[in-house]
């Protein structure tokens, strides 16, 4: 199977499900375009780069939100809700293919009251200013995606 892009209103599926949380570390995650619009308000402070270098962006190189496939697709894993989860930038990077069985054990205990920086984007995004990317996050947010409980992927 090909591995796939996977959506803008399906990474806000799974990033919601999952509380912004990591479920490999259990470390809050940063929603990267939130971190772009602050940017704009304080360039230079290492909010934001494209690449989320750390020397550029330290936050993002270590808690930028990705969505990762529990069982990679190089090994056979299917591309749906049920085979990802929230990762930070950090532990994506780390377990790269591996099988879910060699890298340890999903965290199950997630905070509830966190959400990722996510309506920071919605309270800095100005469409005079948006790109086409952020119109359509700002689109998928501020109507409201419905989340995916925890409970009806058996994670």
């Amino acid at each position: 199977m090909k591995r796939r892009d996977i959506s803008k209103k399906d990474k806000l599926l799974i990033w919601g499900r999952d509380r912004w949380c990591c479920r490999y570390c259990g470390r809050p995650v940063i929603f990267a375009p939130a971190m772009k619009l602050l940017n704009r308000l304080a360039p230079d402070r290492g909010y934001y780069h494209a690449h989320w270098k750390r020397p550029n962006s330290p936050l993002l190189d270590e808690l930028g939100a990705t969505v990762d496939h529990i069982h990679p697709v190089s090994l056979g894993g299917i591309n749906a809700h049920e085979n990802y989860l929230t990762a930070c930038s950090k532990c994506n990077l780390k377990k790269n293919n591996s099988p879910i069985e060699d890298w340890g054990a999903v965290v199950e205990s997630l905070p509830t009251n966190w959400d990722g920086l996510s309506y920071l984007f919605i309270s800095l995004y100005r469409s005079d200013e948006a790109d086409a990317t952020d119109r359509e996050w700002y689109r998928l947010l501020a109507g409201g995606s419905p989340i995916i409980p925890l409970e009806t992927i058996g994670l």
